[in-house]
Order: structure tokens, then sequence, then C-alpha cells
């Protein structure tokens, strides 16, 4: 996919009665990069990871469901009842339990300083 010059690349999700789907990602328009995939959990029903580029723009971690779609991490941490620590942004989601419940990720503090994350959701916490 590309818009405005910038080229981006989206992974797709693959099921047996739907055949490739497009997750999309949550790139502002114009903004080049790549949707990574990096956690496919819970038998394909959870992806998660980041899209941006790894040296330009800012990270966009995300969850995607089939039913609710792609949407900020901190989204589905909000829908549980937690927020992200004050100074504190979400940078990765670097794995996932089996079943979704448990992410591990990456966050950046207000000087820059790289700190590991851990969260555990319920999986209502994803969407419908």
């Amino acid at each position: 996919m590309s818009g405005a010059g910038a080229e981006r690349r989206t992974p797709p999700a693959w099921t047996a009665s739907g055949g490739t789907i497009d997750i999309g990602t949550l790139l502002p328009e114009g903004e080049g990069g790549n949707t990574l995939a990096n956690a496919v959990v819970a038998g394909g029903r959870l992806i998660a990871r980041v899209s941006g580029s790894p040296f330009f723009g800012e990270p966009h971690p995300f969850v995607w469901t089939r039913d609710a779609g792609i949407r900020p991490v901190e989204e589905a941490i909000a829908a549980a009842g937690l927020s992200v620590p004050e100074g504190l942004r979400l940078t990765n989601i670097l794995a996932a339990s089996a079943d979704g419940t448990v992410l591990l990720g990456q966050a950046q503090d207000e000087l820059g300083t790289l700190k590991s994350f851990v969260v555990q959701l319920p999986l209502s916490a994803y969407g419908p």
C-alpha cells in the first residue's frame, strides 16, 4: 500500500473461512513505514506489534482482532480499566502469551530511556 509518496507495508492475517485479510495500519496518512506482526496468538485471533518506521516518525504499538480491527494498545489497556503511567510512552509489543492475556513490550520515558513492560489484560479488553 502506498500514499503521498511514502511506502507503507501491512501484514495479512489468514483464516480458513475468509482467506487473506489486510489488518490495516495505525500510521497517519502520508507517513511511510511498516506495520509488523510480532505476536500472533490465540489461534490467530489476536495480532500485536507496532506500526511505524524504526528510524523516522512515531511508533504506534497495536492490537488487532478480526471483530475490533487494528487499534492502539493503549485503548485495550484502558478498556481493562488500566492506564499507562504518566511520562511513559509505549513503543512496541514484543511478545504475548499463548492466549493473548499477557503482553510484553518496550516503552520510553520522557528522557528517552527504554523500559520493558508487562501488562495482563482480560480478552474482553480487545473488543467484541
